[in-house]
This record gives structure tokens, sequence and C-alpha cells, in this order.
């Protein structure tokens, strides 16, 4: 029969192996690998240089998984693995308020509000409706778009339970798509491809391409929790890595089989050519509006969950009273309706493309969200040296931290110099100073609410079902 340790130690392993793959791959290859500006070929305007990128991050989030791990494996005051929960631990009480502000007002409903907006589009493109002008479609993707995204938030505050077991349905749904155009483009590929059309090679934005790459690796941090829910703590790691091996080699195949079978690098645009407009193409491009609405979904259960993690750790005000659940998700709705409505009142008028703006949006959360990160991975290595918090060391953290640290300050000290050397790349550093001024002033504000000691003594939520642990869904699956 086989000894049993070893079979839990195999299924353990696989577990966490297929968990981390379905948080990180998702829909993030659809949204930012094609020629549109601020995507990846939009920026690098060559495939070796977008093919750089992906090998790049892959190998970043390799070494940051580890650091990672270690990070995780703190005990929280929430007992929650969230990024604020964790620069509470290794930071402080400040910073780790301003992680919260940052992913309540800016980080949630911008990816929320870019999700909506993509899935209605992603629907015109499955129907192929001919006869329909742009205004009319901006229109209908803007208010199909917040109908959707309403109407699954609130399902998923009242049916929470339901909710997680459809999630882990469309986790599987969502590899078809995924799979048929990981080959395709081989197969099939065309005349006049990425590779025939963009030769030129210039470094110049190449940094800026990262940033819909970090948009589509984002999350992966959060397989770093699984730890806790296994009993051979040993295989995590491993697991973890071989995961961001086996993540960053699909990737990679994916990009360089929609280089291969289109001229855009565009997912659709690849099924549109190797299958016409049949149905075998229309089915394909029906599962990726389900693919972008479980995108919606997963992020409407993580978002209000991370909201009540932050007020059980005194991170946030949000009144003095005691709130059920579904009281803190409908506060969730409204700020992100709010948000993707002032988004929406500015890509409208000036771009005439209901995704235009919440598209750059997404890119300066990114750079900010991989900020973060920078500055828990300084934090784990300052605990190293200090050993405030106890953690389960990581072998070679030293080496994974240290590559993290450089690779990311190299980066995102470029990819600043980049705004000002660029006109091109103009919008995305106003994007960015929106989202940093917004998320200060907000924080800010909290901070002299919790000043004067308005949050209540015990801070607790009440929810209605026995459950209370924080899912970790990814926001790009």
């Amino acid at each position: 029969m086989g000894n049993p340790k070893k079979h839990i130690k195999l299924f353990e392993f696989l577990s966490v192996f297929s968990t981390a793959v379905g948080i990180t791959i998702g829909i993030g290859i659809y949204l930012k690998n094609d020629n549109e500006p601020g995507h990846v070929l939009g920026f690098t305007q060559n495939p070796f240089l977008a093919i750089a990128l992906w090998i790049l991050v892959g190998i970043l989030g390799m070494a940051m998984i580890m650091v990672f791990i270690e990070i995780s494996s703190a005990n929280t005051k929430s007992g929650h693995g969230t990024l604020a929960s964790w620069a509470n631990l290794f930071i402080g009480r400040k910073v780790a308020s301003y992680y919260a502000i940052f992913y309540i007002f800016l980080y949630f409903p911008t990816l929320l509000t870019f999700f909506a907006m993509f899935s209605v589009n992603a629907m015109f493109i499955a129907l192929n409706l001919q006869n329909i002008s742009e205004e009319t479609k901006n229109i209908v993707t803007v208010i199909v778009g917040f109908i959707f995204l309403i109407l699954i938030a609130l399902s998923n505050i009242f049916f929470r339970k339901t909710g997680k077991a459809i999630q882990t349905i469309g986790t599987f749904i969502k590899f078809i798509p995924l799979l048929v155009s990981l080959f395709i483009g081989f197969i099939h590929p065309i005349d006049g491809n990425v590779f025939d059309t963009f030769k030129e090679m210039k470094f110049g934005n190449f940094f800026m391409g990262l940033l819909p790459v970090l948009f589509s690796f984002d999350g992966f941090i959060y397989g770093a929790s699984l730890q806790k829910e296994v009993s051979n703590k040993n295989v995590v790691p491993k697991a973890l890595f071989a995961a961001m091996i086996f993540i960053t080699i699909f990737y990679l195949l994916e990009v360089i089989s929609l280089f291969l079978g289109t001229n855009d690098g565009s997912v659709f645009t690849l099924f549109n050519n190797v299958l016409g407009t049949g149905i075998g193409s229309k089915i394909l491009n029906w599962f990726i509006v389900i693919t972008a609405l479980m995108s919606l979904h997963a992020m409407t259960l993580v978002a209000p969950a991370s909201m009540q993690t932050s007020r059980e750790e005194n991170l946030i005000y949000l009144g003095k009273k005691e709130l059920k659940m579904w009281v803190i998700g409908a506060i969730q709705i409204i700020i992100t309706v709010t948000v993707g409505l002032i988004m929406m009142a500015i890509s409208l008028p000036v771009k005439h493309n209901s995704l235009a703006i919440v598209d750059t949006f997404s890119n300066a959360t990114s750079l900010t969200v991989f900020t973060l990160y920078l500055m828990l991975i300084v934090a784990v290595c300052v605990n190293r040296k200090t050993g405030k918090i106890e953690v389960n060391k990581i072998k070679g953290l030293w080496y994974y931290a240290v590559f993290s640290i450089v690779i990311l300050s190299l980066s995102l000290a470029y990819i600043a110099y980049m705004f000002f050397a660029f006109k091109e790349n103009f919008e995305t550093m106003i994007s960015i100073f929106i989202v940093l001024g917004t998320s200060f002033g907000l924080w800010g504000l909290n901070e002299l609410l919790l000043k004067k000691g308005m949050l209540p003594p015990q801070n607790k939520v009440i929810f209605n079902g026995p459950e209370k642990k924080l899912a970790t869904i990814n926001a790009n699956s």
C-alpha cells in the first residue's frame, strides 16, 4: 500500500503547487500582452524584449516567493495573511494603515472596475456586433459593467460559501482558453506575425513594460500563506518554487504562441486568425468572458474580507459601532462604484473608451503594490538581524532577498526616470501621482480619526456564519 506519510506529503505538495498556479495564472495575459498603449508589446515594440520581461519577472517571482514564505510564517494579529497584516507585524501600524487604505480605496476599486469593463467589452467581441457605434458601446459597457460588479459583489456578501464553490469551478474553466491559445499559435503561425512585424530593437521603454507584466504576476505572494494549511511545512518552499517555474514557463509559451499567431499579441486576434469567426472562435471568446467574470467574482470575495481584517487590526476607521460582514461588503461596493464612476467620467469624454483610463491606473496600482512588496522584503531582512518577530527561517533567504531588492529597486528607479524621459509615459506618471496623492491623503485622514480614538474598543466584526477565514484568491485569477 505504500507509505501513508509519503502519500500525504505528495498530496500536500500537489495541493500547494496547484493552488499557487491557480491563484497566479489568469486574465492578466489577456489584458496586458498586446500592442495597445500601456501593454507589454505596446511598451517594448519588440517580441524578444517582451519575452525577456516575462522571464525577468518570473525569475524575480521565484526569489520573492521564498522571502514571503518566511514573512507569512509569522503569526499576524488577526491570524490572516494579507499584505497589511504582514506590514503591521514587520513594519508598524502606521505603515500598515497605508497598505490597508491603498488596497481598499484604490487597488480593489481599480481592478474591479477594470475586470467589469473588460468582461462587457469581451462580450461585444464574442457577439461580433458590427453595427454598433463606439459611443453606444461605451455607454452599454459602463452600465452593464457596473451592474455585473454590484450583483456579483452582493451575491458574494450574502452567499459567501456558494461564491467560493463557484470560484473553484471557475478556476478550472479559465484554463480552457489559456490551454487552447497555448498551442494553436505554434501549430498555426501566420505570415506577418509579431516576430515579422516588430523587428526594431530599442531599449528606451523596456522597463516600462514591467508594469503590465507585474500586473499579470500580482497576487502570487499569497501562495506563501498556504503553509499554514499543511502538516508537512518542508514541502511548501519546494512546491511554491516549482509553481513559479511552471507559471513562468507557461506564460512564456503563451506569449510566444500569441506572437506567432497574431500581428498584435492579442488572444482575440489569435482565435480569429486561426479559427475564423466560426463557432469554435465564439465559444473560446465566451470562455474569456467567463474568465473575466470569474476574476471579478474572486476580487469581490477578497475585497470585503481584506477590509474586515484591516478593521480587526485597528488599521482603518469604520465608525464606532460593531459591523456585520454585509455592511463591510456594502461599504466596499460603494467605494468601488464611486471610484469606478470617477474613472469613467474621465475616460469617456477624454479617451472615448471605457477601458483606457482604468487600464492606465491598473499599471499605476501594480507599480505601487510591488513597491509595498519591496518594503516588506527589506523589513524581513531587518527582522533577521533583530529577531523581533518569530518566523520559520528559510534557507538562503539573504540570496533571495538581496536579489529581489536589487532587481525591484533598479527597475522601479528606472521606471521613475522613464516617466520624465519619454512623453508617451506622461499619462502613466500622472496616474501614479494621483494614486499616491489620493492614498496618502486618505491615509492622513484615517490617521486623524485613529488618533482621536474613535475606533470601537474591541473592534469586532459580526459574521453571518462561523467562517472567519480570509480567502486568498488572486485578483488577476
